[in-house]
């Protein structure tokens, strides 16, 4: 039905997961901000503070696929993007859309979503190494879902701005938007290091939370954020 979450096999769509109602991993427990077309979530097992999953509410195997359907939802997209970049001072933008085929882009999950991170374009030089020149600029989301419909793909966008490639070849690493800020962090990271279906932090979640909707409603700067991570503990 439009508007709903409503693939019960999708492990994004399914209303109810393998957890109890009071986890923080629930998605109803996670939601950031929610529009008619998509919502903002915490990962539920996020890689950095920060890490949020932007996700359509109705099903698509990848966002171009989603945002040609729903030409309307790349308003919604710019402004969800934007408050993510005003309360955490930078974003960087990581998918892996499948096509609806045999996907080789390397993402567990067929709903698809995007990884948003706070770093600005710390994240690109990995990215170029593992793909180069077969990824492509792109002028705007319109161009995108033109573009990557119904294939598998790589997007990267950042402050440098927006770049995809079409996999014709299996994704470098599984869980690929993961994997890239594993090995930014930690060269010595190890694949279940970053594995969401392993990865427990459930304080670093918490966190997560609790700065999204802080810094995302404007009640708080990202200069205030991290003056009081830095008294509690290093940002992650």
């Amino acid at each position: 039905m439009p508007g709903q979450l409503r693939m019960i096999d999708c492990e994004l769509c399914a209303p109810v997961v393998a957890a109890p109602a009071s986890s923080l991993r629930l998605i109803a427990n996670r939601i950031v901000a929610s529009r008619e077309e998509m919502l903002l979530v915490a990962d539920h097992a996020p890689m950095t503070l920060g890490h949020l999953l932007l996700i359509p509410r109705d099903h698509h195997t990848g966002m171009a696929s989603f945002v040609a359907a729903r030409p309307d939802a790349a308003t919604v997209i710019g402004e969800l993007t934007r408050r993510y970049r005003h309360g955490f001072g930078a974003c960087t933008v990581i998918e892996h859309g499948s096509g609806g085929t045999s996907s080789r882009a390397g993402s567990c999950i067929d709903h698809a979503h995007w990884h948003l991170f706070p770093f600005a374009n710390e994240l690109r030089p990995i990215v170029d190494d593992d793909y180069g020149a077969s990824l492509k600029g792109l002028d705007s989301l319109t161009q995108f879902s033109r573009r990557y419909a119904g294939q598998d793909y790589l997007l990267h966008w950042d402050h440098d701005g927006a770049r995809a490639a079409l996999l014709d070849a299996p994704a470098h690493l599984p869980q690929y938007a993961r994997s890239v800020v594993a090995r930014h962090t930690d060269a010595s990271a190890r694949p279940y290091d970053w594995d969401w279906a392993l990865r427990t932090d459930d304080e670093l979640l918490g966190r997560t939370l609790d700065a999204s909707r802080r810094l995302l409603t404007g009640h708080d700067s990202a200069a205030q954020l991290i003056e009081q991570e830095s008294t509690t503990g290093d940002m992650t």
